[in-house]
């Protein structure tokens, strides 16, 4: 369990989805625990930052928001840098726990034309944009194994269909966030596996009811996850001292299927 008497706490993709819901069970069940959230849409985050004030215990937390643009790939790494250095200067001290749930949704791409443009898209942000923290990470993180970062992929990375193929670019976050583990400890690095959760990003993606009825017939539970649920999942990872460079699934079962 996380030992530290103080959790810093930075949801680089906080303004809604899970990342929201995390930062808000982080400062609900973490001990100490400050929020900086962080996304490119200011109107989001300001409102989302007011949600968890008003939803946190009372305690002096620091819960505030960096806005910042990752998808960019010839900045990204000075854009990366520029959320973690505003973050440590609003915290007054070094982060302890990155929880990367950033990630970019377009229109689904047609089975027949696979798209190297949506491929580049999903891996820019979801798999180039933590890669920085290979660099960045001990000059901003905490160095002890109460600290982590904590990845978010998918179950189409190990169950493709032709429709979704593009996204399985993101396959290289198991092997990045296990590197990052090697690479960083004691800090500590794993990814979460999600299935189809409620979020807004999932809705821009799927649509229509057709294939949100789609995505609950791919698991057991025969239902679309909530964003508090998944929460857990980055919780645990954030919580528990002695997991690193691991797979967390949180997918009802898809994989099973």
């Amino acid at each position: 369990m996380a030992q530290n008497k103080q959790n810093n706490v930075l949801v680089v993709g906080g303004s809604s989805g899970i990342g929201l819901a995390t930062a808000r069970l982080a400062l609900r069940q973490l001990p100490g625990t400050n929020v900086i959230i962080s996304s490119s849409n200011k109107d989001k985050l300001t409102k989302a930052a007011e949600e968890l004030k008003s939803d946190a215990p009372s305690g002096g937390h620091i819960i505030d928001y960096v806005v910042g643009d990752i998808s960019h790939l010839d900045t990204q790494f000075d854009d990366v840098e520029a959320i973690l250095k505003a973050s440590t200067e609003k915290f007054g001290g070094k982060i302890d726990h990155i929880v990367w749930t950033a990630g970019s949704a377009s229109t689904p791409p047609q089975e027949d034309k696979p798209s190297h443009k949506t491929a580049l898209q999903s891996a820019t942000t979801r798999v180039f944009g933590p890669a920085t923290l290979f660099q960045l990470g001990k000059m901003y993180m905490t160095d002890t194994r109460h600290s982590s970062i904590t990845i978010s992929s998918g179950v189409a990375i190990y169950r493709p269909v032709a429709a979704l193929a593009p996204y399985t670019a993101g396959a290289s976050i198991e092997p990045l966030s296990r590197g990052l583990a090697v690479s960083l400890a004691p800090i500590r690095s794993n990814f979460v596996v999600l299935g189809a959760v409620q979020t807004p990003l999932l809705e821009r993606f799927a649509g229509n009811e057709e294939m949100m009825e789609w995505f609950k017939s791919r698991s057991l539970t025969k239902t679309i996850g909530q964003a508090d649920e998944a929460a857990e999942a980055y919780l645990f990872s954030m919580r528990c001292a002695y997991v690193t460079g691991t797979r967390i699934d949180c997918d009802g079962g898809n994989l099973l299927v």
